[in-house]
């Protein structure tokens, strides 16, 4: 549970990365994989109607985390992964 947990982190961290990276350049092209992985993420809810978006103020992050987890323990990212092939 532990690692599911960092794992979730570190995958809040490179979506608010790519997130970032993004804004900063509009013509940005991902590869296959990494638009899929953002699309799936952009899709995701942290409350009923409230999806994930990139972090610009103080939130309380438990939402986040939690959503990631699940995601993870789930392998819910990794089937849509597959899916692209």
């Amino acid at each position: 549970k532990n690692a599911q947990t960092v794992i979730a982190i570190e995958l809040l961290c490179a979506y608010q990365a790519l997130e970032l990276r993004a804004k900063s350049d509009p013509t940005l092209k991902w590869g296959r994989g990494t638009q899929m992985v953002m699309d799936y993420l952009r899709s995701v809810e942290i409350a009923p109607g409230q999806r994930i978006a990139p972090l610009t103020r103080d939130v309380a992050m438990q939402p986040y985390l939690d959503a990631m987890v699940t995601i993870i323990r789930e392998g819910k990212l990794l089937d849509a992964l597959h899916m692209t092939r």
